[in-house]
C-alpha cells in the first residue's frame, strides 16, 4: 500500500512538471526577478542594488507595448504571456526567430547553442548602459523573458529585458532590448519612449504694440 502511494505521488508531480513545461505559464513573467539599480558614481565607480519603490516610482516605469520581440504588433496585454498564443518554449525559455521549420520545442530536435548563459550578464549589461554617461545617472533593468533565438538553424541564449535610465536632471527614459546571454551586449532595442520633467512656464515678455526702436519689422 505504501508503494501504490509513493507511485501515485511521483506520478502526479511528473505530469506537473511536463504540463508546466509544455505550456507557457499565465505568471511566467511574474516569476523573473525584480528591478535592479546601477548608479554611476565614478567613471569606475557603479554601484548594483535591488531597485526600490521611491526609485520605481520616481521613473514611471510604463507597460510594455508588445510582449515579445518576436511579435512585433501584438498589443500590450501586461507582462504575463496570453493564453490564447500557442508561444514554443524550450529550457524554459521562449522560443523566437526561425522556429517554423522544425519543432524545436521537442528537446529531442538537435539545436546547437552558440554561446552560454553567463550568470553576471546583467551585471555587465549595467555596467556598459552606463559606460558614457555622467556621474549620478541610474540604469534600471527588469528581467521579462528568458529567450532561444534561432537563426540559420542555430540557437542563441537571449534575455528580454526593459530598460529605464534616470538622469540627474531628473529626466528619463525607457526602452525594451534583446540581451546576448553569454556577452550582456544589446542586440535590439524597441519600444523607446523619452520622458522629461515638466519645467516651469516661462515669463512671457509682452511686446510693446508700437515698435519706437527705429528697426524695420517685416
Amino acid at each position: 500500500m505504501k508503494k501504490f502511494w509513493l507511485f501515485l505521488f511521483s506520478s502526479l508531480i511528473a505530469l506537473g512538471i511536463a504540463y508546466h513545461s509544455k505550456k507557457a505559464p499565465a505568471g511566467f513573467a511574474s516569476s523573473r526577478p525584480g528591478w535592479n539599480t546601477f548608479v554611476k558614481k565614478a567613471t569606475r565607480n557603479i554601484s548594483a542594488h535591488p531597485s526600490t519603490k521611491v526609485e520605481l516610482e520616481q521613473a514611471r516605469i510604463p507597460s510594455p507595448r508588445r510582449e515579445i520581440a518576436q511579435v512585433k504588433t501584438e498589443p500590450a496585454k501586461g507582462l504575463t504571456l496570453p493564453k490564447d498564443h500557442a508561444y514554443q518554449i524550450r529550457e524554459n525559455r521562449l522560443l523566437i526567430g526561425d522556429i517554423e521549420r522544425h519543432d524545436y520545442q521537442d528537446e529531442r530536435t538537435e539545436l546547437v547553442m552558440i554561446n552560454k548563459i553567463n550568470p553576471d550578464w546583467k551585471t555587465i549589461l549595467g555596467n556598459d548602459l552606463l559606460r558614457f554617461q555622467e556621474e549620478e545617472t541610474k540604469v534600471m533593468i527588469k528581467e521579462e523573458f528568458p529567450v532561444i533565438k534561432v537563426q540559420n538553424g542555430k540557437g542563441l541564449y537571449m534575455e528580454q529585458v526593459v530598460v529605464t535610465y534616470v538622469f540627474k536632471n531628473g529626466n528619463f527614459s525607457s526602452f525594451h532590448a534583446l540581451v546576448d546571454s553569454d556577452t550582456g551586449f544589446v542586440t535590439e532595442t524597441w519600444d523607446r519612449t523619452v520622458h522629461e520633467k515638466v519645467r516651469p512656464k516661462r515669463a512671457e515678455i509682452t511686446l510693446p504694440e508700437i515698435n519706437n526702436s527705429g528697426i524695420i519689422a517685416r
